[in-house]
């Protein structure tokens, strides 16, 4: 049997590990593919190159896949202070929210990996 401090222990660290997640998220989606998208750029900070269809989806600024790889890393953070949350209690058991936001996270590390590069 894990102890009530052991599962403290583990919701701080998940929680610490997930904010820097989601910092790295943030930052990659907010760069995205710099100047050099392809595309009209959905906000003016991005490159506007030409349209040219049969690049990879990290070549342009309005790739539906930006926003879905940085929910990924808030959804990581959001669980895991959740599960902090509970961990805080005598009562709750938080493991499923931790469960949820190593998946999350992992799940966007795992897409960043496999994407193509932005240049």
């Amino acid at each position: 049997m894990v102890t009530r401090s052991r599962i403290r222990a583990l919701a701080i660290l998940v929680t610490v590990v997930a904010g820097i997640v989601s910092l790295a998220a943030h930052g990659r989606s907010d760069l995205r593919c710099k100047g050099d998208c392809y595309g009209s750029p959905p906000l003016s900070r991005y490159g506007s190159l030409t349209y040219e269809p049969g690049h990879p989806w990290t070549r342009y600024a309005d790739s539906w896949q930006w926003g879905a790889q940085a929910a990924l890393g808030y959804l990581g953070v959001i669980a895991a202070l959740i599960g902090l949350g509970l961990a805080a209690t005598d009562r709750r058991n938080p493991m499923s929210a931790v469960v949820v936001s190593v998946v999350a996270m992992v799940a966007w590390g795992a897409w960043v990996v496999l994407s193509p590069p932005t240049s």
